[in-house]
């Protein structure tokens, strides 16, 4: 329905509520299978409808005449086509109308009237908008420096490798494993040039880093730098979202997909999209979204305590994968000294006993809690240099260890211990950005292997670090173990909003790769549904107040919500409109937003620059 409302606003200046949409409606019933109108039809309405391919071949409708004999009824059948689509429609929505009256179906009801019919309208406002383009700054900075890095790092490969086509997997494997001699790591394809087979080989030689950096940077110039400016209409951007996109009702987006712009080396590309005079663009997102909504929906008392506490979450999961490291070690050497006393190693002694007890005595003191966790990595940062290496001499710096003393990070003046704390915070900081992808790949039902793939470790270790999650989060692998038993009931999850996730062919296929797929699968959609949900729900929210205050939506990106504001708006508006984004669905640990305004994407002004373009402006 969202194109015929851009073709009746384009052509007829006609702006339309829509009221029902098909393609939604059937996406909510079953997310498994086609929307398309010619799959809905047979199906629902048990009529057989004409594909556009069946009756006209590969030539486009816009090829094809509508005028015919009304009489004789010869000529071209487009018109009647084109009537008998709107006929389905119409017929397939009366069809829907009374089904959805199913007691049965009352959540899919509410989410279809109350969620997306709405959520449609602002999106269809939002792609009409469109969002100015910096086309000058693509195509004479972007595009000019992604170049000259791209030439500096085919240098730097060729000097290894000498020339040849790096677009051609056949020469680079051939110099990689030939002329190089590195090692074949992907078992399944041996020649393998992918990314995650180069990922592997990083240790091995620098070529890899360059290779890697190369392919970034060339899919930036591609994909964004040369490809944007073509996407461009009078200037502007007017990118394609589908409100149900994904499986688990995620948006989408393409023409383009504004969503793989990366959000660290992509600030390049996002300072191309400016807000148009006298007006900013203001970016806030959802902190912590999808974690956020598995503390709530899980209720585990550890991660609430975290987020209502203003705790790190990802630290508090990186005490969890520390101590599984120690603990671990402490079983190994129990299980070591259970064979010296049961014989099971004829060399045994007494002193070997006394030693291995030593030992597991010393590691007893090495498992930490959260506190000094989060103490050591702050003390760490102010013994580092910019390098991150530790000086030294800092720690006969008096003045700076009585300064230390009077904000209270240091209790004590013992030198040798603190070195000792300041090296644990080295590694602590290391466990903790693991411990990033392992709370991220938790929820996107990441597998070992996955998780071994990313963090570049084997699957022992990643197994140990999902087990060091679960040890931190009790009540999540509860959750987990009973959205499971539900999955095998009910074969289907749920979101918050009752959005159903179907796993029913995984479910009932006797494969037992394919059952625990669907347990991710299930789970996943739980938290990223809701999470789905929550921004739809806040952008419907939010209306009222934007039209008070002259806002509009212009993107959506992942968790965060891209806005047209006026220059003038100041901090308040600002925080009001964060306010209704973090209550549109309320968690039980709260939520909390960052705003970002500037007169780019890529751009934050601070709060003193905003408040005197208010009182300039006023």
């Amino acid at each position: 329905m969202k194109f015929d409302c851009h073709i009746m606003r384009h052509w007829m200046d006609i702006k339309i509520i829509p009221y029902l949409d098909t393609m939604l409606a059937a996406k909510l019933l079953d997310e498994n299978t086609s929307a398309a109108l010619k799959d809905l039809a047979p199906y629902y309405l048990k009529v057989e409808a004409d594909k556009f391919s069946t009756l006209f071949g590969k030539i486009t409708f816009d090829q094809i005449p509508i005028k015919m004999d009304p009489v004789t009824r010869t000529g071209n059948l487009s018109g009647y086509y084109a009537i008998k689509d709107t006929e389905l429609t119409f017929k397939l929505a009366g069809f829907f109308m009374r089904n959805l009256n199913h007691p049965r179906l009352e959540k899919i009801k509410k989410l279809l009237f109350d969620v997306e019919m709405p959520f449609l309208q602002i999106v269809v406002d939002a792609e009409a908008h469109g969002v100015r383009l910096d086309i000058d700054y693509l195509e004479k900075v972007v595009a000019k420096q992604l170049n000259e890095e791209i030439e500096i790092l085919r240098k730097k490969i060729e000097n290894h490798v000498g020339k040849i086509n790096l677009n051609s997997p056949a020469q680079l494997s051939e110099a990689l494993y030939v002329k190089l001699k590195l090692p074949r790591v992907n078992k399944k394809s041996p020649n393998s040039t992918d990314a995650k087979t180069l990922k592997k080989l990083k240790k091995e030689h620098e070529i890899i880093g360059y290779l890697l950096d190369y392919r970034g940077k060339v899919k930036l110039v591609t994909s964004f730098a040369e490809k944007l400016p073509k996407n461009a209409v009078k200037g502007r951007v007017h990118s394609s979202f589908q409100t149900i996109g994904t499986k688990t009702g995620r948006l989408s987006c393409n023409n383009p997909n504004l969503q793989q712009v990366p959000a660290r080396v992509g600030g390049l590309i996002r300072n191309a999209f400016i807000a148009d005079e006298g007006r900013l663009l203001a970016s806030i997102d959802f902190s912590g979204q999808e974690l956020r909504v598995l503390a709530h929906i899980s209720q585990d008392p550890v991660l609430l305590d975290i987020y209502l506490n203003d705790g790190d979450v990802h630290s508090m999961t990186a005490v969890g994968m520390y101590n599984r490291s120690v603990k671990t070690m402490i079983k190994g050497l129990e299980a070591r000294i259970y064979d010296l006393e049961n014989g099971k190693d004829a060399h045994a002694t007494a002193t070997m006993r006394n030693e291995l007890t030593e030992k597991i005595k010393q590691l007893e003191t090495q498992v930490v809690d959260y506190k000094y966790f989060e103490y050591c990595r702050q003390l760490t940062g102010k013994f580092q240099d910019e390098d991150g290496n530790i000086v030294d001499a800092r720690f006969d710096d008096e003045e700076l260890l009585a300064k230390l003393r009077v904000e209270g990070i240091i209790s004590h003046f013992d030198i040798k211990t603190l070195k000792h704390e300041a090296a644990l915070g080295i590694k602590f900081e290391k466990t903790r950005k693991s411990a990033k992808t392992v709370n991220f790949g938790i929820i996107y039902g990441m597998s070992e292997l996955g998780l071994a793939d990313t963090l570049e470790i084997s699957e022992d270790e990643a197994k140990e670090y999902i087990l060091g999650y679960f040890d931190a989060y009790p009540g999540v692998k509860a959750w987990m173990a009973s959205m499971r038993r539900q999955i095998d009931e009910k074969h289907y999850a749920e979101t918050m909003l009752g959005r159903k996730r179907r796993v029913y062919p995984e479910m009932t296929s006797g494969e037992w790769w394919l059952v625990q797929r669907a347990y991710r699968m299930g789970i996943n959609s739980i938290i990223q549904g809701s999470s789905a949900d929550m921004t739809k729900l806040a952008s419907i929210a939010l209306q009222p107040l934007l039209e008070e205050l002259d806002v509009r939506i212009v993107l959506w990106v992942h968790d965060e919500i891209i806005f047209d504001i006026p220059e003038n708006i100041g901090n308040e508006n600002l925080k009001r409109m964060a306010d209704i984004m973090c209550n549109a669905l309320p968690l039980s640990c709260g939520l909390k937003s960052d705003i970002e305004v500037g007169a780019k994407w890529g751009q934050r002004l601070s709060e003193d620059e905003l408040d005197f373009l208010m009182e300039d402006v006023a």
